[in-house]
């Protein structure tokens, strides 16, 4: 197997992260396709990612016939969505990237560096704030 630039126990952290999250939690067969593509990576069995595998491993489709049946395809396009979701809202101050090539189920692992001292903004979800001041304190004398 080879050596990753990165402990592997960061990804499956990552993605419980993720499975946990409300996004993940409104679908078991999203959850079940990542935590299938990411263990079979992570062992070394990347290679054995192809449509026919993931249909019976991860969705449990005995007889599983990938010409007559498009579900892996819409689900791994579901899966990507979500991803993007997850990073864009949730997830956005995640280290540990975690996405699904188009044309592709085997998932591609990325560690984002937290640099020291940063000039970048970071995305905050916008929580209105109200001031209450006392009319006494607006009459002009």
């Amino acid at each position: 197997m080879p050596s990753l630039p990165f402990d592997s126990q960061q990804v499956f952290d990552q993605m419980n992260r993720m499975i946990i999250s409300p996004l993940f939690r409104q679908s078991n067969i999203l959850c079940d396709f990542l935590k299938y593509i990411v263990t079979e990576t992570l062992q070394g069995r990347s290679s054995h990612l192809k449509e026919y595998t993931v249909g019976v491993n991860a969705l449990v489709k005995k007889g599983f016939n990938p010409q007559s049946d498009a579900s892996v395809r819409i689900h791994a396009g579901r899966l990507r969505k979500l991803l993007a979701q997850y990073y864009q809202s949730l997830g956005v101050n995640d280290t540990v990237l975690i996405s699904l090539p188009k044309g592709t189920y085997v998932p591609v692992f990325e560690i984002k560096e937290k640099s020291p001292v940063s000039n970048e903004v970071v995305y905050q979800p916008f929580s209105p704030t109200v001031a209450v001041i006392p009319f006494s304190a607006l009459d002009p004398e």
